[in-house]
């Protein structure tokens, strides 16, 4: 899973797309994000670069990127708000 500015910001059609995934890839996708989020190995920099978008601190990252994980695989209602 890529985050471009664009499906940041668009989070609600990314997971409607998961439900096209095969169970392997959705599992794939689960555990990826899990690690990083998990290894806290995701630097502002790395972050900013893959998606162009900047968090002011980790803390900020990784609150956002639990919620992602939270809206794809949990059961949070609405999606986590990035900066713009």
């Amino acid at each position: 899973m890529t985050f471009s500015a664009e499906i940041v910001f668009r989070l609600d059609k990314v997971k409607r797309g998961l439900s096209l995934r095969s169970e392997g890839n959705l599992d794939e996708l689960r555990s990826g994000l899990a690690e990083i989020i998990e290894d806290r190995t995701l630097t502002l920099g790395e972050w900013a670069s893959l998606s162009d978008i900047d968090f002011d601190n980790e803390a900020d990252l990784y609150r956002f990127l639990d919620g992602c994980y939270a809206y794809f695989f949990g059961n949070r209602e609405g999606f986590p708000v990035a900066p713009r």
